[in-house]
């Protein structure tokens, strides 16, 4: 695993990232929890200070929590800020509820603060877009992908894979 500064530190030392940066992080954080996901694993605990940010890509760390999906749901776990809403509720963890913490974590990328209450409205969709101005897919693209992964029904939300194809990788 290579090593580098937390997704936290950089927040604490840059502020919010740039639209396109966004899109970037977005783009290999859903690879990653795609890769994880078709492993049969729930990483159960996604949150800027297990996202490692290296000159080749962030890595997902802190595996500590992580389930089998076919195995015993075990303790609930994770950081309160970052879990689903179905999580909250009681519920084991599960792929949906990763894709959930990815969508806090890309919207704190964006805005600099998590949205203001569990459930997004039209306020974080304004802040979103005010934010993601300078995305050279549009601004509401980029909202609409964030928002998407913040559904508060676990069945709407895009799996990992899924969400993959949305999000852009850097031209090399």
């Amino acid at each position: 695993l290579g090593r580098g500064p937390t997704r936290r530190s950089v927040i604490a030392q840059q502020g919010s990232l740039a639209g396109a940066e966004v899109g970037v992080l977005g783009a290999q954080l859903a690879s990653a929890l795609a890769a994880v996901h078709a492993g049969g694993i729930v990483h159960a605990d996604l949150k800027p200070e297990n996202v490692l940010v290296g000159a080749d890509g962030v890595r997902l760390a802190d595996f500590g929590i992580a389930r089998m999906l076919a195995g015993p749901a075990g303790p609930a776990g994770g950081t309160p800020e970052y879990l689903a809403p179905e999580r909250r509720r009681g519920r084991g963890p599960a792929p949906a509820a990763d894709v959930f913490a990815l969508g806090l974590v890309l919207y704190e990328a964006l805005v600099g603060v998590l949205p203001s209450r569990q459930r997004p409205g039209r306020q974080d969709r304004a802040r979103l877009l005010a934010a993601a101005a300078g995305d050279s897919s549009g601004p509401a693209v980029l909202a609409d992908l964030v928002l998407g992964a913040l559904e508060t029904d676990p069945k709407r939300r895009p799996a990992a894979r899924t969400a993959t194809a949305g999000w852009r990788f850097p031209r090399s």
